[in-house]
């Protein structure tokens, strides 16, 4: 029997651009940044999508986006900061998105583009045209999207699945 799976993908808030000295992996998020992160915390706990398990980058500004979000969850999710986010590729968020246990129904990842926009525009394969749409215009920080389908994790990357929701900060 197939089970219905919830992928909630979430970017990082806005960033500070690295000083000369500053790696990449180090910026910190603006005060924008976080306002940006507490919003799309909101926008998934007044629409109850809630992760059970999350896979973030180990870079500053995702934890710091995670963190911000979290504040409006009402349980705090299990975490793995894993460094194969960072800056990871389509086809790599693929294959940590396999090694989900299938116990697990609501997954978020949280990273960078262009990964997780190449991620969400693959998984993003029937819904709301408008959203679709919209996907395909921009992918700004901390855009959220709430991808549905059913199987497994290692198969998602083949799975009927369904854009549920693609939201952005207001500007």
């Amino acid at each position: 029997m197939q089970t219905k799976k919830t992928l909630i993908i979430l970017r990082h808030g806005q960033a500070r651009n690295a000083g000369i000295s500053e790696h990449d992996h180090n910026r910190k998020l603006t005060s924008k940044g976080r306002e940006e992160a507490i919003w799309a915390g909101e926008a998934l706990a007044d629409r109850n999508i809630i992760p059970e398990y999350i896979l973030c980058s180990t870079a500053t500004r995702t934890r710091e986006t995670l963190a911000e979000a979290q504040i409006s969850f009402a349980e705090k999710p299990a975490v793995n900061y894993s460094e194969k986010i960072y800056n990871a590729s389509e086809n790599e968020l693929f294959n940590q998105i396999a090694m989900i246990p299938e116990n697990i129904k609501k997954l978020m990842v949280v990273g960078h583009n262009p990964g997780l926009y190449q991620l969400a525009l693959s998984l993003a394969k029937e819904g709301d045209k408008q959203m679709h749409n919209n996907l395909q215009m921009e992918f700004p920080t901390c855009s959220l999207v709430v991808i549905n389908f059913e199987g497994e994790w290692v198969n998602i990357s083949h799975a009927h699945s369904k854009l549920a929701l693609f939201l952005t900060p207001e500007k």
